[in-house]
């Protein structure tokens, strides 16, 4: 970028993005032991594409078969939307945003 802003990354997919955001999302879950809605519905996403990498029984593992079932068979654009579609829902839950493991301090900066 600091050389050529225009070009294109010709060897990087998109998705090799997924396993490096999750980290921060699950981390930040450790750490502050309440997270923004964004990193919750991540982290529900990431489990739905990626069920052999979480362990059965988790609070993530069964609320990604819930909200995003057969999510991992769809395209990666429809994957995406997906998550977008879900994360507008969720900003718009007044019960999910009051609770006490919803990090606010962000959230007026996305709106």
């Amino acid at each position: 970028a600091d050389r050529d802003p225009n070009a294109i990354l010709n060897d990087f997919r998109d998705d090799e993005c997924d396993h490096v955001l999750l980290m921060p999302c699950y981390d930040i879950v450790e750490l502050e032991k309440k997270s923004p809605i964004e990193a919750q519905v991540f982290l529900v996403w990431y489990a739905a594409l990626y069920p052999s990498k979480i362990l059965d029984g988790t609070d993530w593992k069964m609320a990604a078969e819930e909200k995003f079932p057969k999510l991992s068979e769809l395209p990666r654009h429809e994957q995406k939307r997906r998550a977008v579609d879900m994360l507008n829902e969720a900003l718009n839950h007044a019960e999910l945003m009051a609770h006490p493991e919803t990090d606010m301090r962000e959230v007026d900066r996305w709106r």
